[in-house]
């Protein structure tokens, strides 16, 4: 037994070559091809100890980092079968550059799967929503490829202070240079966030009325009524007064009736109540408030006054309804007999 192990160890030692290189290539194979089978089932195991029973967060999860770690596994299985024959340190840095590069990608990969639920939006199709997600996501690539390259350069051996300092004192000189383009990102942001408007919005801002067309990080671009597309820096958007008419719920009816002064105080008052009980009973009129009353003596005419809200905050079915009111409102004066004033100036000529 003693002299067949020491055939077997002396073969061994003989063929050490030859054994490694066929070791390795096993250990290679096996490793790529249960990449993706225990990349998922790692991945499936982790998720479900972070995000328990939240499922959706789990396939998200798993979709985002599985073809990444899929990848380390393959790189894993290579280096180890590259170890076993090659023993470099440079093999080892080349190793851990290669994980440096694996794990950005799937940082940048699950940032950009996530970025809307990290913000906390609601809808992630809004085009604002979009334009904000795009340009935060872009901004978070670019600072994990840097972070990328920075421990890649440590790790080849260099000296990175130095960097550091030239990108520090480079960073503060661009940002003293682009102060506008920066106050424009940082006011984007802010309309993004708080969402004073949406594109398609009709909104008044620095005397300008116009539909939201478009909203990028850095700019607001308005239709006018006129159809002519005004671009406002978002700097001067955020610091300015916005109001926004398409957030209106309900519109004010407001307006005044003038009478003949012949019309008697019963018919004033019988007009005001037909009229007062037309309102209430409209449907498309809001209950509160409702307010029909005589309220003053112009130079020729009696002055009815009526105040209501009509129940939309769209203008065309706005102007529908002020229509119907209005022509409402004109038969019931006609049919009580009354007439309506007009201006008029009485002129009297005295005998000599």
């Amino acid at each position: 037994m003693k002299e067949l192990f020491n055939i077997v160890s002396g073969f061994i030692a003989e063929n050490e070559k030859i054994f490694r290189i066929v070791f390795g290539a096993i250990i290679f194979i096996i490793f790529f091809f249960i990449r993706n089978k225990l990349s998922n089932s790692v991945l499936k195991l982790i998720s479900k100890i972070i995000y328990r029973n939240k499922d959706d967060k789990k396939e998200n999860f798993i979709t985002a980092l599985q073809k990444p770690f899929s990848i380390f596994i393959a790189t894993l299985g290579t280096f180890l079968a590259l170890r076993i024959n090659i023993k470099s340190i440079g093999l080892t840095k080349a190793f851990k550059i290669a994980v440096i590069l694996i794990i950005c990608w799937g940082v940048i990969n699950y940032l950009s799967s996530n970025i809307g639920k990290f913000m906390k939006m609601k809808d992630e199709n809004d085009a604002t929503n979009l334009t904000a997600i795009r340009f935060i996501s872009n901004i978070l690539k670019i600072v994990v490829v840097l972070f990328g390259i920075v421990m890649i350069i440590s790790e080849l051996g260099y000296n990175i202070n130095g960097l550091l300092t030239g990108l520090g004192v480079g960073g503060l000189a661009i940002s003293l240079a682009a102060q506008d383009a920066v106050s424009n990102l940082i006011s984007g942001f802010i309309i993004v966030f708080e969402k004073p408007f949406v594109v398609g919005d009709l909104v008044i801002t620095d005397n300008i009325q116009g539909f939201v067309t478009d909203i990028t990080m850095r700019s607001t671009t308005l239709r006018t009524l006129e159809d002519s597309l005004v671009t406002l820096p978002n700097s001067a958007v955020a610091n300015a007064s916005i109001v926004n008419l398409s957030k209106i719920e309900k519109r004010q009816i407001q307006f005044d009736i003038g009478l003949l002064y012949s019309t008697s105080n019963e018919l004033l008052e019988k007009c005001t109540e037909e009229i007062r009980n037309y309102l209430i009973e409209d449907d498309e009129i809001l209950e509160q408030p409702i307010r029909v009353h005589f309220t003053r003596f112009d130079d020729s005419s009696l002055v009815l006054s009526i105040w209501c809200y009509a129940a939309t905050g769209d203008y065309d079915e706005f102007l529908r309804i002020l229509n119907k009111v209005d022509l409402k409102i004109k038969s019931i004066i006609e049919e009580n007999g009354v007439s309506f004033a007009y201006p008029s100036r009485s002129v009297y000529i005295e005998k000599e």
